[in-house]
């Protein structure tokens, strides 16, 4: 159970503007000021983590290639080289992950921060996602994230009392699909 949601009117203690000023200046406000410079930094690690270890992952690649085209010209340690090539695919691909997941952090500290921000009536920052880690969208909310739409779905309307002049002009805006009638039956155009 949350205290806020058993508080009664009798249960409210009563406090002082001086003791509220001085809780805010001396406690409250320097913990949201380290915590934001916290998120920050965690934020920029993440990043530049996940830049290293992809960049060494596609170098592990190019190594891998090298070592695999030879083995097919050397007479000698052919096995040598298939093991290393495989070898080092393998790691590349344990990297890859290893920026994956560090693109990933990223983003949840960047969304931990814009909650912060919001409850501060704050400006938020933008959520950077990478190009080349997890670039299928896998929800609804996902999609209108990437292109930034903020238009409202047709299901969110729900009377039709709550449809204003934004509304219209969006509905008004879309177009509807050409029909022809033949001796089949309608098809669109």
């Amino acid at each position: 159970m949350l205290y806020e949601e058993i508080e009664e009117i009798n249960d409210i203690i009563h406090v002082s503007d001086d003791v509220r000023r001085e809780l805010m200046l001396g406690y409250i406000e320097p913990y949201y000021k380290k915590l934001i410079i916290e998120s920050l930094d965690a934020r920029s690690f993440y990043k530049k983590f996940g830049m290293f270890f992809e960049t060494t992952s596609k170098l592990c690649i190019a190594l891998s290639s090298i070592l695999s085209f030879s083995t097919g010209y050397s007479e000698n340690n052919t096995e040598y080289f298939a093991a290393t090539s495989g070898s080092i695919g393998c790691l590349s691909l344990g990297l890859m992950q290893i920026a994956s997941y560090a693109y990933k952090e990223q983003v949840r500290q960047s969304r931990e921060l814009n909650g912060i921000l919001k409850k501060l009536r704050l400006e938020t920052i933008p959520v950077e996602r990478h190009n080349s880690i997890d670039t299928v969208p896998r929800t609804r909310s996902d999609i209108a994230e990437l292109n930034g739409d903020k238009k409202t779905r047709r299901s969110s309307i729900t009377k039709i009392s709550e449809i204003d002049e934004t509304h219209l002009a969006d509905i008004s805006n879309r177009s509807l699909p050409n029909i022809t009638h033949n001796t089949k039956g309608a098809f669109l155009v």
